[in-house]
């Protein structure tokens, strides 16, 4: 079972801008529904115009959660609010950081937080059967061209992986379609 499969998520601005540039955004919706939280610092950092149905905007409500938040911002400096706001309710809420930020993943090593980027959101969606492999491929490129920044390393090891199952899959329905032929005798008169 994929890691985004019962987990809520955290969504960064980064991933939820990626889905949102190229006009897909409703696949969070779909896949995430009643699961999708996001901090209000990384609100804040959206266009105001962002449709963010079923996104549960969450802010910091409590001592424990301010206190990660300055440890963060003295920690990580790097890190902007909406990066470390996402890794907050993250770690609070025992949900999946989705980040493409390399500093945010680098981060949260050893904090017992799940990440993932829009490449596993991608593979999650086929996974579930949202989507097919081609058309996540053509999706992640529509991404990088509207400025994902994503490593060409990333990209072709997300390709191959997808065709690699989708050629699998077929071979594992030839198999089931010969099992699953009836053989019927021949009728003597």
């Amino acid at each position: 079972m994929h890691k985004l499969h019962a987990a809520p998520v955290s969504i960064d601005a980064s991933v939820a801008l990626d889905f949102h540039l190229t006009n897909s955004f409703e696949i969070l919706v779909e896949l995430f529904a009643g699961k999708m939280l996001m901090s209000d610092f990384v609100k804040n950092e959206l266009p105001k115009t962002m449709d963010l149905r079923e996104t549960t905007i969450v802010p910091l409500a409590n001592t424990t959660e301010w206190e990660l938040l300055e440890k963060l911002k003295k920690e990580k400096r790097g890190l902007g609010l909406g990066e470390i706001g996402a890794i907050v309710i993250a770690k609070t809420r025992d949900a999946v950081l989705l980040t493409n930020d390399k500093l945010a993943r680098n981060a949260i090593q050893g904090m017992g937080i799940e990440v993932a980027g829009s490449i596993g959101v991608l593979e999650y969606a086929v996974e579930s059967g949202r989507m097919q492999s081609e058309a996540a491929i053509e999706l992640l490129r529509k991404m990088i061209l509207q400025g994902a920044r994503i490593s060409n390393e990333l990209v072709t090891n997300f390709e191959d992986r997808l065709r690699n199952k989708k050629k699998t899959e077929v071979r594992k329905l030839s198999v089931q379609a010969e099992k699953s032929a009836v053989v019927r005798p021949e009728q003597t008169s």
